[in-house]
């Protein structure tokens, strides 16, 4: 039985997440769109436009 990468629950059905590659089941993702819930969740967050913090790693 397939594993999905997302839950490692062993599941009947996968889908693969059209971003990353990740097959996951029907409970972690949006399987209709093939999206994966990590990218979706990225995909959120930048449709949001979230501030991010730049840290500087010049360590001159």
């Amino acid at each position: 039985m397939p594993k999905c990468d997302i839950c490692k629950k062993n599941v009947k059905k996968l889908f693969k997440c059209k971003y990353c590659g990740a097959m996951f089941c029907e409970n972690c993702g949006d399987y209709k769109n093939n999206i994966c819930k990590d990218c979706k969740e990225y995909e959120t967050a930048q449709n949001e436009k979230i501030e991010v913090e730049e840290i500087d790693t010049d360590l001159d």
